[in-house]
């Protein structure tokens, strides 16, 4: 019992932490409400990303307290309309047939009329739906602000286990602003009926509805449970639906045509009959945990209440008709309350999705400026990926800077497997330690400027960018968008005259035809897009030399064009003395005045090094081995 307890409190101080409070401090009102509507009988983990969620909406409607008053209002007089206009007929048809019965007739056809499904209700749902863009907003904003400094890689397998972000956002958008309505109109409803009940009637069926209420709380928890294990199971098969679904259409021809095609086909047809399975073999079961309790003990309940008034209290017609009315619209305002926890259920895997992207692991920012380029050091390193490990007996390198006028070139060669593109990853901080991740790399990686040595790890993630250009071995480019805005993009801010003639000029360079440029990408060659990427990286020219990572950028080429590429890539080097390191497969894809760093197999590490007119003047150099086999 003892060890319960401290678990307990564990769990308690763990909430406040994050609440942002002190462990042994009390959480808000607020914040208790919403680990209730978080807690499930599941895993305690995803019961705390899903509160995060939930405090994530909680703040959006802070945000927009002024439009949440709106719906408040609507939502309180929407309420009010239905019990007003009962009682007015009421009122009049007790009353004399005189100018005063028919003027509340006229006022209660009125009130009836605008109240219920009329102008009151629409616009509180209108405004609802204001409310679920304001939530799309916010949750956008918070997103791309987790965006810019998430770890790549958790990135990309978030997006492969759960779908993209943004699908995420639609499902919990899509519900928001109704259920919101929800939340804020039926306890009023509940409300205005109990006193009515009271007030117009008598004190003891505003008692009976306050028991069926309380009843209805203690039917309605195996139906959550039920649901929260269906959603559960539901978001699965989703998930996986959709990250089958997306990545079919960007499939190549050659995998497709070799009956892929088929076999996803078949895959999404068998996880569409297990979903529409999970959910026809439990539609009766829920159906029954959901509405069988309730409907018939609201129906004992009724029939008690009725017996009392007609048999008892002897009320008349109009009271019975008032009674029925009043205790039936309080219960279901009660139990649609009730059914916000169970649609709670349904987006609680939208809501799941958000708090793991939420969570996901931030790339290493440090507080050291860069501004220049000179140069890396490495020494004693190792890149791990899980139990592999390259460069084993650790690696020790240097890489210089180039001059005003003159850029300074290195090469980086050998088989596949060496290392390589592990290496420029690492270079370009794309590789990195993450906390709780099996790859990553040991020893130092010091990067020069202003005359100092810093390890990347610690230098501002918003300069590395202007100090360090990578250009990925995979073409990443957007395919929705034209030629010309992938290559404007990182010079959106400047004037648009300066702009088009920055993508004109290196479009130019790039060979890519200014008629192009309002093309998409999607309907360029392999080629073309390479190319357009490596404009897209040489758009932004800060005022300083900076290292251009060329990882296999050359290999969509044909000769002829990597030859007149490498030499554009050297009229941007050339001014501020930039440093190019590229990895080559073929000798035209590598500069004449080039540094060459030779790897050996397996991740061995450096087998050879030095200039390439020395290297390939020596046929016996692990160079020419290397090129002669290729």
């Amino acid at each position: 019992m003892k060890s319960f307890r401290l678990q307990l409190k564990a769990t308690h101080d763990w909430l406040a932490i994050l609440c942002g409070k002190r462990a042994g401090e009390k959480q808000t009102l607020a914040d208790r409400l919403l680990w209730r509507l978080a807690k499930s009988e599941g895993n305690l983990e995803d019961d705390v990303q899903v509160f995060q969620s939930l405090q994530l909406l909680s703040k959006t409607l802070k945000q927009n307290q002024k439009l949440c008053a709106k719906i408040f209002v609507w939502s309180m007089v929407t309420s009010v309309s239905g019990i007003v206009g009962f009682y007015l007929l009421k009122v009049a048809l007790e009353a004399d047939r005189s100018k005063l019965g028919a003027t509340l007739f006229v006022a209660a056809a009125f009130v009836n009329a605008v109240g219920g499904r009329g102008y009151l209700f629409m616009r509180t749902f209108y405004e609802g739906d204001v409310l679920s863009t304001r939530t799309v907003e916010s949750l956008v904003k918070r997103i791309a602000q987790k965006l810019k400094v998430v770890h790549r890689e958790s990135l990309r397998q978030y997006i492969n286990d759960n779908g993209t972000p943004w699908a995420t956002v639609k499902s919990i958008s899509d519900s928001i602003g109704n259920d919101l309505i929800v939340v804020v109109k039926d306890p009023f409803i509940w409300l205005f009926n109990l006193v009515a009940l009271w007030w117009v009637l008598s004190w003891e069926y505003a008692a009976a509805l306050l028991i069926g209420s309380a009843l209805m709380i203690r039917l309605a928890k195996p139906a959550i449970l039920k649901n929260q294990e269906i959603s559960k199971e539901g978001e699965k098969l989703s998930s996986s639906l959709q990250t089958t679904l997306d990545p079919w259409s960007q499939m190549p021809r050659l995998i497709s045509d070799r009956g892929i095609s088929e076999s996803m086909e078949q895959k999404l047809g068998e996880l569409s009959e297990q979903e529409v399975e999970l959910y026809q073999k439990n539609s009766r079961r829920r159906t029954w945990l959901v509405a069988g309790p309730r409907t018939l003990w609201t129906f004992v309940l009724l029939v008690l209440l009725l017996i009392y008034a007609v048999y008892v209290q002897h009320r008349t017609a109009i009271d019975v008709i008032l009674l029925t009315s009043y205790f039936t619209a309080g219960i279901m305002a009660f139990v649609s309350s009730i059914d916000f926890t169970l649609r709670l259920a349904d987006i609680r895997g939208g809501l799941l999705k958000l708090g793991k992207l939420l969570t996901l692991p931030d790339r290493p920012n440090g507080e050291i400026a860069l501004r220049g380029f000179e140069g890396f050091v490495l020494r004693d390193l190792r890149i791990h990926y899980g139990d592999k490990t390259l460069f084993p007996e650790g690696l020790d390198l240097e890489i210089g800077s180039g001059q005003p006028g003159k850029p300074h070139w290195v090469a980086v060669v050998g088989p596949s497997g060496c290392g390589k593109s592990s290496m420029m990853e690492m270079l370009s901080r794309h590789l990195e330690n993450i906390k709780g991740s099996s790859t990553g790399w040991s020893g130092e990686c010091l990067i020069r400027s202003m005359g100092q040595l810093h390890s990347i790890a610690q230098t501002r993630l918003e300069d590395y960018p202007w100090n360090v250009v990578p250009v990925p071995q995979e073409t990443e480019v957007l395919m929705a968008e034209s030629v010309a805005r992938n290559i404007g993009l990182a010079v959106e801010k400047l004037p648009a005259e300066q702009r088009q003639l920055i993508i004109r000029q290196l479009s130019e360079k790039m060979l890519l035809p200014t008629d192009s440029l309002e093309q998409l990408c999607q309907e360029q060659s392999g080629g073309q897009r390479k190319r357009t990427q490596i404009a897209a990286a040489l758009a932004v020219r800060p005022a300083h030399p900076v290292a251009i990572m060329l990882d296999e950028a050359m290999s969509q080429l044909d000769q002829e064009t990597a030859v007149f590429v490498l030499k554009a890539v050297e009229e941007c080097a050339t001014p501020y003395g930039d440093t190019v390191i590229s990895i080559a497969h073929s000798k035209y894809a590598i500069h004449k005045d080039s540094y060459v760093i030779v790897l050996g197999p397996n991740g061995m590490g450096i087998v050879e090094q030095g200039w390439k007119s020395g290297l390939e003047s020596d046929p016996n150099s692990a160079y020419s081995r290397h090129f002669g086999r290729s």
